[in-house]
C-alpha cells in the first residue's frame, strides 16, 4: 500500500511505500507534531489537528492513448477525508515531436519496401531475388564480369539457375527502380509531414507503401 502525508489538504510527502523516517524527517523539518506518527505501516488513516497520512491508490490509466498523438499526463491526485485516489490523463504531443516520430515510421516502412525481395523469371521458371542492402550489389557486379551471351550457375531460393548476363542486368534494373521508388515515395510523404499544420492533417497522412496496405483495405 502506498501512503500520503497531507498538510491543508495538499499532498507534502508521497504517495511512496510507508517509511516511517521519511514522515518523520518532514514532520521534524517543519516543526509539527510527530507523537502519532506510527514506527509501522498504519491499517487505517491517521488524523490529526495539523496533519494526515492518508492510504493512497494507485492512479487509473485512460483506456486508451492515441499515440504518437497523445501521451500520458500525471498523475494527478484527489485528497478525500480518509483516503487519497488518483488517475493519468492524456494530454496532446507536441506537433514537432509527433512530425519525428511519423518520420521514423516512414523511413522504416520505405527500407521494408527498399529490401523486399521479388520474383523474376529465368526462362520458365520464378526465382525470388534477395534484395537485402549486404547482397544486392552480387547481381550488378555479375552483369559486369560476364561477357555477352555468357551465362553462369547462380544460386536462388529455389535452386540452382543458368543466369545469363543479361539476367544479372535485368535483376539490377529491377533492383534500381524499386530502391530509387521507395525514397521518392519516402520523400513525397516527409513533404506531406513537414507542411502539415495541425494533428488531424498529420492523422490523414498514409504512412505505409502501396505496397504494404491490404488489397481488401478500405
Amino acid at each position: 500500500m502506498y501512503y500520503s502525508l497531507v498538510r491543508n489538504n495538499k499532498i507534502e510527502v508521497g504517495p511512496r511505500i510507508w517509511s516511517w523516517s521519511v514522515f518523520f524527517d518532514y514532520l521534524s523539518d517543519e516543526s509539527l507534531p510527530t507523537t502519532n506518527l506510527p514506527k509501522t505501516a498504519p491499517d487505517q488513516p491517521i488524523v490529526t489537528d495539523d496533519w494526515k497520512i492518508l492510504p493512497t491508490s494507485a492512479p487509473t490509466m485512460p483506456d486508451w492513448i492515441d499515440e504518437p498523438y497523445e501521451q500520458l499526463a500525471g498523475p494527478f491526485w484527489t485528497v478525500h477525508d480518509d483516503h487519497v485516489t488518483g488517475y493519468y490523463s492524456t494530454a496532446p504531443v507536441d506537433i514537432e515531436a509527433v512530425k519525428g516520430v511519423l518520420r521514423e515510421k516512414v523511413s522504416n516502412n520505405r527500407y521494408k519496401v527498399e529490401t523486399s525481395e521479388f520474383d523474376y523469371t529465368i526462362g520458365s521458371d520464378n526465382v525470388t531475388v534477395d534484395a537485402s542492402r549486404e547482397n544486392r550489389n552480387n547481381y550488378f557486379i555479375k552483369s559486369l564480369e560476364l561477357n555477352d551471351g555468357e551465362s553462369i550457375l547462380w544460386k536462388f531460393r529455389q535452386g540452382w539457375f543458368n543466369t545469363s548476363k543479361s539476367d544479372f542486368y535485368n535483376i539490377n534494373q529491377l533492383l534500381k527502380t524499386q530502391i530509387q521508388s521507395s525514397f521518392d515515395w519516402e520523400n513525397q510523404v516527409h513533404q506531406q509531414i513537414g507542411n502539415s499544420q495541425t494533428i488531424e492533417e498529420l492523422k490523414s497522412i498514409e504512412l505505409r507503401h502501396s505496397s504494404q496496405i491490404p488489397s481488401n483495405a478500405s
